[in-house]
């Protein structure tokens, strides 16, 4: 047995309810978007899912009237990907308390964002791949002294080899960016301080030290901009190269 589908205007309450936005706090992905090739028709990837259905087998499974099952409480807006992925294993991972705790503190939250005139782009980019990426852009260069430490301490050989690592991995994350094209240019930013140190030094050994400076305040400059435009936590030893 089937839960009775949601009528369309019920799917309108519980998307508006959302925002559009995928409940799963784990996602949040936004679900509705203008097509492109078509100016007069959209895209949308989001479905009004049952959180109590009347499959018995199922662990959300709940004694109740048809009325009741179909009403906009019962519901919660989830993109496709979420909606298949609660139902599998007989929604044995998802439990019932747990759609609802995701669409109580959802609503919430949305509510709080409109009555405070705020946009929800900054809440969904913290939420992000790429706000995954540029955090891990700043955790690999917190592994490497070579951003930080004093000069008295580093030896060169070491401080090229780091730099090296730090410029793979650097292209590696550049690769798995998904559309924030300025995470893509602080990222080329970072490699390119790091490659001109690497050149110069390579010709004027004995200017190592200047240089590196040169290379600190450039990529100190990049992580202001991780802070501040991405929410990135940054650890006490970089701090001391972003400006004020």
């Amino acid at each position: 047995m089937s839960a009775p589908d949601f009528s369309q205007k019920t799917k309108d309450i519980i998307a508006y309810r959302s925002a559009h936005i995928c409940a799963n706090p784990d996602c949040n992905r936004l679900t509705i978007a203008p097509s492109i090739a078509d100016k007069e028709t959209k895209i949308k990837i989001g479905e009004a899912a049952h959180i109590h259905d009347a499959r018995k087998k199922t662990i959300r499974w709940k004694k109740m009237s048809d009325v009741a099952r179909a009403k906009p409480e019962n519901g919660i807006w989830l993109c496709a990907s979420c909606h298949t992925e609660i139902d599998k294993n007989q929604g044995q991972d998802y439990p019932a308390s747990t759609l609802k705790m995701w669409k109580t503190d959802h609503e919430e939250l949305m509510f709080h964002i409109l009555k405070k005139h705020k946009s929800p782009l900054p809440l969904l980019r913290r939420l992000s791949n790429d706000a995954k990426l540029a955090q891990q852009i700043v955790d690999l260069l917190a592994d490497k002294g070579a951003f930080y430490m004093s000069h008295n301490l580093e030896v060169q050989d070491y401080v090229i080899d780091a730099l090296v690592e730090v410029r793979k991995e650097l292209q590696q994350i550049g690769k798995k960016i998904d559309f924030e094209k300025q995470l893509v240019t602080l990222n080329n930013q970072i490699k390119t301080a790091i490659r001109e140190y690497m050149n110069y030094t390579s010709k004027y050994p004995a200017y190592s030290e200047p240089q590196m400076e040169v290379m600190r305040l450039k990529v100190g400059i990049c992580l202001k901009e991780l802070r501040d435009d991405f929410d990135c936590t940054i650890p006490n030893q970089l701090a001391g190269i972003i400006p004020n």
